[in-house]
């Protein structure tokens, strides 16, 4: 990929050696993921992490603000059914495992943002008084509809991230591009749970995907791309065009863009009868969790 730094010299995308990503993990019974605490410290990240453009990392500072509620609002409402699984233990183990999961990623970017400056908590509140008006006003179903949509989008994310060495080998930071991979190889595993829920308890079609488009405009419109604007403002980087344009180069170019990538995937969710299990990633993630050197990483026989 042609990407050049803030400085105009060219920012190399070859293939990065990533380090092993030290994590501590349990397995719950039936679980066919397990719960990873992984150990990062983001003490030395630096200002311009990714590509040393301060646009690029700034988004992904927008996105990292969004998880610490947006995630606790996933596990709020998948656990609102946890009753309604006592019939499919199976299912009610991997939501165990999927809220441990969530957990772990809400505690990990809470420790990320803290040294990503005061902007992100702007973000962060924004996003928080839209998650709590949404469980004060919507029933229990409608944020599980919400969630699944949610879910689509992280879980596309995350595995065009893992298929993306152009992309993810731009991260100049081995602590925050870990923490990216990590993320993106739970958000592939737990890609059908929240999903397979919303079918056990009786979510219909036409809802899963009527939700989808106001959903879009609400993550786009009002949480990601504003605060994308007002985090790179107040850096007084709202007016670099040569960082602003790097940015669209590797975001949305029409046929390198890491998020022109993902429209295929995303518009799937609009086929009668998808399912997030459509898209096969176990050997994208058993390479992965190889390559991080996660310990328990496949499904032990006995699950």
């Amino acid at each position: 990929m042609d990407v050049k730094n803030t400085a105009g010299q060219p920012a190399e995308a070859t293939p990065a050696n990533i380090a092993p990503l030290a994590a501590s993990h349990h397995w719950p019974k039936l679980a066919p993921f397990p719960v990873r605490k992984p150990e990062l410290d983001f003490a030395d990240t630096p200002r311009y992490w990714f590509g040393d453009n301060p646009v690029l990392t700034r988004h992904m500072d927008a996105l990292s603000s969004l998880f610490p509620d947006g995630e606790r609002f996933f596990v709020d409402a998948v656990r609102d059914f946890q009753q309604a699984l006592a019939d499919t233990p199976a299912l009610r183990q991997e939501v165990r495992a999927f809220i441990g999961q969530e957990a772990r990623h809400s505690e990990q970017h809470t420790h990320y943002n803290a040294g990503a400056g005061e902007a992100v908590e702007w973000s962060r509140q924004r996003c928080e008084r839209l998650t709590r008006f949404a469980r004060k006003h919507l029933p229990p179903k409608a944020c599980l509809a919400v969630t699944i949509c949610a879910e689509h989008f992280t879980a596309t994310m995350g595995e065009h991230l893992l298929r993306r060495e152009d992309i993810h080998g731009l991260h100049r930071d081995p602590e925050a591009q870990r923490m990216w991979l990590w993320h993106a190889i739970e958000e592939t595993e737990h890609k059908a749970t929240a999903f397979d829920v919303w079918r056990h308890v009786g979510g219909s079609e036409t809802a899963r995907m009527a939700h989808m488009l106001p959903v879009t405009a609400v993550l786009l419109g009002y949480l990601i791309i504003p605060a994308t604007v007002e985090l790179t403002r107040r850096d007084g980087q709202l007016f670099n065009l040569r960082a602003w344009g790097e940015a669209a180069r590797v975001l949305l170019h029409p046929r390198r863009g890491y998020y022109t990538g993902l429209l295929r995937d995303y518009f799937a969710w609009f086929k009668p009868g998808f399912h997030p299990n459509d898209s096969d990633t176990r050997s994208l993630l058993a390479s992965w969790r190889a390559r991080l050197g996660f310990e328990g990483g496949d499904a032990p026989a006995t699950h």
